[in-house]
């Protein structure tokens, strides 16, 4: 597996197949049973948890327990992950409206930009 992007964040390979495991599971799991779910060569058990920890502090992945074992699950799916990335930059923007009409007027796809309209429509009461 390559590297690759998931919500405006670079994973290494063993983060993107970690992240993938845990949403095709659909349910939170352990870091044995994760370390044993992985394709390919066998990880390290401590390996699988560094890189637990790492998407953890991503925002991408969500740890909960007793202290004594901890379970863990994907944060959101990819398009929560993405919305929520794009969140985090607006409130950073001194101008939201600013970046908001930069990102329409640069739309190339006018099937998208519809949508968003109709989006809009049905959200006002």
């Amino acid at each position: 597996m390559q590297r690759r992007n998931v919500a405006g964040t670079r994973l290494g390979a063993l983060e993107a197949e970690v992240l993938d495991q845990l949403w095709a599971a659909g349910e939170p799991l352990g870091a044995r049973e994760l370390t044993a779910q992985l394709p390919g060569p066998r990880r390290a058990y401590t390996t699988v948890v560094t890189v637990l920890t790492h998407l953890i502090d991503k925002g991408l992945v969500r740890r909960a327990g007793d202290g004594r074992r901890y379970l863990y699950s994907p944060a959101g799916d990819p398009a929560q992950l993405t919305a929520r990335a794009i969140e985090t930059l607006l409130a950073a923007a001194a101008d939201r409206r600013a970046v908001l009409a930069h990102l329409i007027e640069e739309a190339k796809d006018p099937g998208l930009l519809d949508e968003l309209a109709a989006l809009l429509r049905e959200s006002q009461p």
